[in-house]
């Protein structure tokens, strides 16, 4: 009888062994794929984005063929319509590497009451206008959206710059 005492023993430490090598298991990766964690990294990419967006790049009077970091600004709050043109030339898949993001991005131009058609309603990703320049943002497919908006002034009006990032 000693013996089956033994190997009872022996089976019960071997199963609660493998019971908590799964159970850590689990929950390690049920704490890794949290989905605050991806919205908190989205959203911390998009603020990102809007600072970079929000400054005047570099070099300070860069182009399609120099730029080492884009920005739409000039005198650090006014809009650049030339720079806002050369960042339209650079592409899409290139400013997001040139800005530093993984996430698919666009913004626009707001003056509170209409959307205002810079060099074009929406810059940043290919996405559908009503006529009105309103960017259809039903039309994405997305996991988490992060909302921005950031004050600047343009022909001596305050407007704001809406950025919209998702994964």
């Amino acid at each position: 009888m000693n013996v089956k005492a033994q190997v009872w023993t022996a089976d019960f430490i071997v199963g609660l062994s493998l019971f908590l090598i799964v159970l850590a298991a689990s929950i390690t990766i049920i704490v890794s794929s949290n989905p605050e964690d991806k919205y908190d990294e989205l959203y911390k990419d998009t603020v990102h984005l809007s600072n970079q967006l929000m400054d005047q790049g570099y070099p300070g009077d860069w182009n399609e063929s120099n730029v080492i970091l884009p920005g739409i600004l000039e005198e650090k709050t006014r809009l650049s319509t030339s720079k806002l043109e050369e960042l339209s030339k650079i592409g899409y898949n290139r400013t997001k590497n040139l800005l530093h993001t993984k996430n698919e991005y666009f913004f626009y131009f707001d003056d509170g009451s209409k959307v205002l058609d810079i060099n074009g309603c929406v810059h940043g990703h290919n996405i559908a206008t009503d006529g009105e320049c309103n960017p259809l943002i039903e039309t994405l497919e997305y996991e988490n959206l992060v909302k921005i908006e950031r004050m600047l002034i343009h022909d001596s009006q305050l407007i704001k710059m809406v950025v919209y990032s998702w994964n």
